[in-house]
């Protein structure tokens, strides 16, 4: 302590007391409480109503840390004070620190300038400060800044931190600017903006890598009308969570974000004009989930071309339709029970503009979860809006439509043999009771004189079937031996009733309508076995 002491004494004027107490603390490793075990004062009471005895010149601790002899004499624990007024800007830019710096429950009222400082650690918890410059500081250890007050930015942008950096319960005051930049910071470990974390300007966090978990629940992020927290590009190898009371009145975004595991919005709330979260691109291995959200209704969710492995939500916690934004969203399934298949359905109606993509994606979402007949359901919607919301020509329409009531749009292919066997079914029974009527006759017209005459028909030929006849008419390219045999006479009336009716002709045009519906049957049948629906 001697020698650091008379150092000291012979660089600086008139020691305080409370730089005697962080001298002697340096050298024994300790902690130089300057309160005497007291606190910073609250934010009610006047930050500046300490005196000279807990005054520690900022110029001081800058010698200590860049003054060869003076940092022989230090502690490999380090410099570590407390309770104590820090007078003037504590400059310490460029220097390379082989100690930890912890600096907890003190006013810095000037700030601290670490620009591109190396150090083992850095702790200011509890304290009070001015701006914080960092760029580009490299810390082989965490930074801590938890219950920090900071009125101005603080800037860790292109950092380097090996462990976390904890800003749990930490209040920053930059007011329509950045209040934490760390734009393109590589943190280790997580990054905690949680338990009671309040930040009113933007929080900056593009293009940062973060390998542990984005920690915000319980956070308070205020940037009304503006972003307030810019997170586009960011990579976090484990989950961002924004849970338990996570509050904001901007935006949430983070678009083309690469997130590890989860991304966990849960009781969290959204208010104000402008608020809500922009994922547009992003690509989250994990959940997405959006359950118990307290929003309001300009609240935005925007989910376009992101990639989510899970989504875990509730209809409840949707925004407005036209606020809601997923064209291009892909996900692998949808967590169980909240699935809510009706509520999705009436969702994506009401989306504007009509996205097709969005009806496949769920298609193929409930398909590989083995929910086939929902998933067809879904399909089948989405073909019918199509018709509804895409230019078609009348003609395209009407195929279209025709093709949907028979195929099913090619989900429902067995549902083209309804209709051809209703065909054959009433050819069987009208073409029966024409032949009971006199109506249907041989086609040739040497056996139609000798039907008519004596009701036989010579060996060689094919006698009446109604069953087959039907058949052999209904269906194109086949050939039973009745149709060329036989026809309906237009020129014949129905003999068993009183008055005579018209039965030939009513059989002749039935028979037009019965060959035909085979051919457009034939057609759509060969179509719907044939297509290969879209998934």
């Amino acid at each position: 302590m001697g020698d650091l002491e008379g150092y000291a004494a012979a660089r600086f004027a008139a020691l305080t007391a409370a730089e005697m107490v962080v001298l002697e603390a340096a050298v024994h490793g300790q902690v130089a409480d300057c309160g005497a075990g007291g606190k910073a004062p609250s934010a009610s009471r006047k930050r500046l109503a300490w005196g000279e005895e807990r005054t520690v010149r900022a110029e001081l601790l800058r010698w200590l840390c860049v003054d060869a002899r003076a940092a022989g004499c230090i502690d490999l624990r380090g410099i570590a004070i407390a309770s104590a007024k820090i007078a003037g800007r504590l400059d310490l830019a460029y220097v390379t620190l082989r100690f930890p710096l912890t600096i907890v429950h003190c006013i810095i009222r000037d700030g601290i300038d670490l620009t591109h400082a190396e150090t083992r650690q850095i702790v200011l918890e509890g304290s009070y400060c001015g701006p914080i410059a960092a760029h580009g500081v490299a810390v082989r250890g965490g930074v801590s800044l938890r219950g920090l007050r900071v009125l101005g930015a603080v800037d860790i942008s292109g950092a380097v931190v090996s462990d976390n950096v904890d800003c749990g319960a930490a209040r920053l005051l930059h007011r329509k600017a950045t209040a934490l930049d760390a734009e393109h910071a590589n943190i280790g470990g997580s990054l905690r903006l949680n338990a009671g974390f309040r930040a009113f300007g933007l929080i900056n966090l593009r293009g940062a890598a973060i390998g542990d978990n984005l920690e915000c629940s319980g956070g308070a992020f205020f940037n009304r009308e503006r972003q307030a927290l810019a997170a586009g590009g960011i990579k976090v190898g484990g989950s961002a969570i924004f849970e338990d009371g996570f509050r904001t009145n901007g935006m949430v975004a983070m678009q083309r974000a690469t997130i590890g595991a989860d991304l966990s919005f849960q009781r969290s709330i959204f208010a104000g004009e402008k608020s809500g979260a922009d994922l547009s691109r992003a690509v989250v291995e994990g959940r997405l989930v959006w359950v118990a959200i307290e929003n309001s209704p300009h609240t935005v969710l925007d989910l376009s071309d992101a990639q989510f492995g899970q989504l875990a939500d509730e209809e409840a916690s949707w925004p407005a339709p036209e606020n809601f934004h997923l064209d291009g969203c892909r996900y692998s399934s949808i967590a169980a029970g909240f699935t809510q298949l009706d509520a999705r359905l009436r969702l994506l109606r009401a989306l504007r503009p009509f996205s097709p993509q969005a009806y496949t994606e769920l298609a193929g979402a409930l398909r590989r979860q083995g929910r086939e007949r929902d998933a067809m359901r879904v399909a089948i919607e989405r073909e019918e809006l199509r018709r509804r919301h895409e230019r078609m020509s009348l003609p395209g329409r009407v195929a279209h439509r025709l093709f949907g009531i028979v195929t099913g749009h090619g989900y429902k292919a067995y549902r083209v043999m309804f209709v051809p066997a209703f065909f054959v079914l009433a050819g069987w029974l009208l073409f029966s009771l024409g032949y009971r009527e006199g109506v249907v006759l041989p086609s040739s017209e040497q056996v139609y004189e000798q039907f008519l005459r004596s009701g036989t028909l010579p060996p060689s030929y094919p006698s009446f079937n109604p069953l087959i006849y039907s058949l052999d008419t209904f269906l194109p390219l086949t050939d039973f031996h009745q149709e060329d045999y036989w026809y309906p006479n237009p020129n014949r009336t129905c003999r068993s009733l009183r008055r005579p009716e018209p039965c030939g002709v009513v059989l002749h045009w039935y028979l037009g309508v019965h060959i035909l519906a085979g051919w457009v049957f034939a057609i759509l049948g060969v179509a719907g076995l044939l297509a290969k629906p879209p998934a």
